[in-house]
């Protein structure tokens, strides 16, 4: 017998027309270190706040932002999944983001 979970939220609505957002990791000085558009398609609201989902322009990475409005307080999260038949140089925008998050864990993410 399988263990799983059960999670309740709220329908998934499309945002219409989708923002272009920028995903930067900065310095606490909020000097940006490295940046990626990312287009946020999708959202999820609840009493308390929600989240947006979205991926960057070439797909490769998926983005999710939680809010909470209560607090005021929000959590970044980017999930990195490449093709195997990708070209690296497609995805070097998005390993400098990560690698340049991994040296600044200080940084602030928007």
């Amino acid at each position: 017998m399988a263990v799983g979970d059960v999670r309740i939220t709220s329908p998934w609505q499309e945002v219409t027309p989708p923002p272009r957002e920028q995903v930067a990791v900065r310095q606490p000085s909020r000097v940006p270190v490295a940046s990626l558009p990312a287009t946020f398609t999708h959202r999820v609201t609840g009493m308390d706040g929600g989240a947006f989902y979205g991926s960057d322009g070439t797909g490769l990475m998926r983005v999710r932002l939680r809010y909470n409005q209560r607090d005021l307080s929000g959590q970044l999260k980017f999930c990195f999944d490449p093709p195997e038949p990708v070209m690296p140089q497609v995805m070097a925008p998005e390993l400098r983001l990560i690698a340049r998050s991994g040296r600044n864990p200080a940084g602030h993410y928007i």
